[in-house]
């Protein structure tokens, strides 16, 4: 994949944690409705306050996604664009609020970065977890930060 432009980059900083738009918030309640919750409310959608760690943003600029099949894991990294989208459409900040959804690992399981917590060391926890069972409880620890899991995923 090619790399993000640093406009592109920026305009994800800007925009990646904004409130519901008003699109958004239908599709929310359509879902809500469809699955007939009644606590799913976007009153509990909680996006990540801290910023997105420096590691991974430069990796955009490096490869603004991409499929990536290491030693270890498989990564296929959302493209920057599409960040928003995928995490609205698994409900990542209703299901397990607070963290930041940037692939797949091709077999329905979601790599997440914990923005629960501020950055260590300028960076955040990575979870794993099953898309159709989103919850921390079921969620597995994979690396200490993004830069750990490019490491071990391609094999080093």
């Amino acid at each position: 994949f090619p790399p993000a432009s640093a406009q592109e980059v920026a305009l994800c900083v800007q925009t990646i944690f904004a409130p519901l738009n008003p699109q958004e918030q239908r599709d929310a309640d359509d879902y809500a409705q469809s699955i007939e919750r009644s606590n799913f409310t976007r009153s509990h959608w909680q996006f990540p306050s801290y910023p997105l760690p420096e590691a991974y943003l430069n990796f955009l600029q490096f490869s603004n996604g991409g499929y990536f099949d290491g030693e270890h894991r498989h990564l296929n990294l959302f493209k920057i664009s599409e960040v928003r989208e995928m995490m609205l459409a698994y409900c990542v900040p209703y299901w397990m609020p607070n963290v930041y959804t940037f692939g797949t690992d091709g077999c329905g399981n979601l790599y997440l970065l914990d923005m629960r917590q501020a950055p260590i060391n300028g960076d955040y926890p990575i979870l794993l977890v099953h898309a159709g069972d989103m919850d921390f409880q079921d969620a597995q620890q994979i690396a200490n930060s993004f830069t750990e899991l490019i490491s071990t995923a391609l094999g080093d």
